[in-house]
């Protein structure tokens, strides 16, 4: 898939988030491209279950799904670095870190070149690799592989994280549920994010501002339950809807 197909598609579910349904040919007017090239994007996600298509419509499903680490790698890069950025001046020399295997925490691990001597806990396999390559000690949560996010899951992981003593655990966030907290689609992932949790000294979150208008399936942590959340800047009403985070960083 190329970087053109990566953007295209990304920008098709946007309009879908807004609209919640339409028809294929105002898709094609609103993204400026043919009819037959959306159809062929729309047949991609409706395979990844991204959406429904049927009769010249497309529809966001009833429950929502992931979209792939290959179509929202490259969306909101900029800020989800300066986010990352942000969110490594919690990790102090020597800790244990779980790094979620979310297009955020991948766009800034970089930045953990500055620290030493890191053990990170990880279940993607491009972060592992990205980890190793920084000269750091990996532990590499295995089990069941989901091919959207690239990363394991599942009661094996689950088994291996709860012998895990954690100092921060790096939480990557689908959505938030208002009044409720941090969400994400898939419920397989619920048992090992909440043992993450509990096996976490300090826990963040790391996200865009985007996610606050984004649904998600399941709440895997509360407001309460998360020590900081980073994210780029917030309007005051949104501000207002994360009231209950213990510490709210922003960044520009």
């Amino acid at each position: 898939m190329s970087r053109k197909q990566r953007e295209r598609r990304r920008l098709l579910m946007d309009v879908l988030m807004q609209e919640k349904e339409i028809t294929v040919k105002d898709l094609a007017q609103k993204l400026n491209v043919t009819s037959e090239t959306i159809r062929s994007d729309l047949d991609f996600l409706a395979a990844q279950g991204q959406l429904v298509k049927s009769h010249g419509w497309a529809r966001l499903p009833r429950i929502m799904k992931e979209m792939p680490l290959s179509i929202r790698q490259d969306d909101n890069l900029s800020v989800k670095q300066r986010v990352m950025k942000k969110a490594v001046e919690f990790i102090e020399d020597g800790m244990t870190v779980y790094l979620d295997p979310g297009s955020t925490v991948l766009a800034g691990m970089e930045y953990l070149r500055a620290k030493k001597n890191l053990t990170l806990v990880v279940n993607s396999t491009q972060a592992a690799l990205k980890a190793v390559q920084l000269g750091f000690r990996v532990i590499f949560l295995g089990g069941l592989m989901d091919e959207n996010g690239i990363r394991t899951t599942g009661y094996f992981a689950q088994e291996m994280a709860e012998k895990l003593q954690i100092d921060l655990a790096v939480m990557g966030v689908c959505g938030v549920v208002k009044d409720r907290g941090f969400g994400i689609y898939w419920e397989e992932e619920m048992g090992l994010r909440r043992t993450l949790l509990s096996v976490s000294r300090k826990r963040i979150a790391v996200m865009d501002s985007s996610k606050l208008s984004t649904p998600a399936n399941f709440v895997f942590a509360s407001f309460e339950e998360i020590d900081a959340v980073v994210c780029d800047g917030l309007s005051e009403d949104q501000k207002a809807s994360l009231a209950k985070v213990r510490e709210l960083v922003e960044v520009n």
